[in-house]
């Protein structure tokens, strides 16, 4: 009985963490470097070394606009557009 019960937690923690990777809550960090930019909307934007574009998101940049940074955060994409979900920001000096 006890073994069946220890099956069905392992289960159950197999299933929470396969949902958890689905939606991207654990989603992996990655770091870009790129130039703060404000693009028509007004919306802040990171345009990538690498010619990619990302909308910033949880950091207000807008006193970094035209300055060289290197963010580290989740990517995400919704309907085509790129994000990211910024945990650290730090200026490039060159």
């Amino acid at each position: 009985m006890r073994g069946k019960k220890t099956l069905i937690k392992v289960l159950a923690m197999v299933t929470i963490m396969g949902l958890l990777c689905v939606t991207g809550v654990m989603a992996a960090e990655e770091t870009i470097t790129g130039t703060v930019e404000q693009n028509d909307a007004g919306s802040i934007i990171i345009s990538a070394d690498n010619g990619e574009s990302f909308m910033v998101k949880g950091h207000d940049l807008s006193a970094m606009v035209g300055k060289s940074v290197q963010v580290t955060g989740t990517l995400e994409e919704d309907a085509g557009v790129k994000s990211i979900m910024i945990t650290t920001v730090e200026e490039v000096k060159e």
